[in-house]
């Protein structure tokens, strides 16, 4: 029973989900993008969703089928590779149409980040099964503590939801026997480093 909790909670907090979260918080929390009109909020949202969510997915089970990589779920870390290799090039497609729409350059940025996330997590999982969960979360809590640091910007609510959140999808890992606690934390560790440099220096 608990890892098919476990099993229910890590695709809730699937690492693909990530960058829309990011997206939403900083759109409807109270900073000045959240005077982006309605209809442009959708746009870039959809956009988004495209690009981070849709497309990566619709390619898992044409790799399996395509039998370019063993399993969907990813047991082994080799498996990952490319997936990540096609995220990597949707997440930079995404980034340079909304650079192209000349969206808000901290959301370019955020971009920007997620794509070289996603492009170190490939090089990584080469030779090691880090946890792509973790670094997702972890990449969070760095995005928003360095707004906070940078601009002083207050996301002490949001940032208290993602730290539970964060340690829960570690938890739901571990349960599942997905990763060794090394790949969990080594996870948060290089989400956390990547998001927060990337977001504090390139402003």
């Amino acid at each position: 029973m608990e890892k098919k909790l476990a099993a229910v909670i890590s695709f809730l907090l699937h690492p693909v989900f990530a960058p829309l979260i990011s997206l939403f918080i900083l759109l409807y929390s109270s900073t000045y993008l959240s005077l982006i009109t309605p209809s442009w909020k959708q746009r870039i949202i959809l956009i988004v969703a495209l690009g981070t969510v849709f497309i990566p997915f619709s390619l898992l089970p044409l790799l399996y089928f395509r039998k370019l990589t063993e399993q969907v779920r990813f047991g082994k870390h080799r498996d990952r590779f490319l997936p990540l290799f096609f995220s990597t090039i949707s997440y930079y497609f995404t980034y340079h149409v909304l650079q192209r729409l000349a969206v808000p350059n901290i959301l370019q940025i955020l971009f920007l980040s997620a794509t070289i996330t996603v492009f170190v997590s490939m090089l990584i999982t080469i030779f090691y099964r880090i946890s792509l969960h973790t670094i997702a979360w972890g990449g969070l809590i760095g995005i928003f503590l360095a707004l906070c640091f940078r601009f002083g910007m207050v996301f002490t609510p949001w940032l208290t939801g993602i730290t539970f959140l964060a340690g829960l999808s570690g938890y739901a890992r571990l349960t599942m026997q997905a990763h060794k606690t090394g790949e969990i934390y080594a996870g948060y560790l290089t989400g956390f480093i990547v998001n927060f440099v990337l977001m504090f220096f390139l402003q």
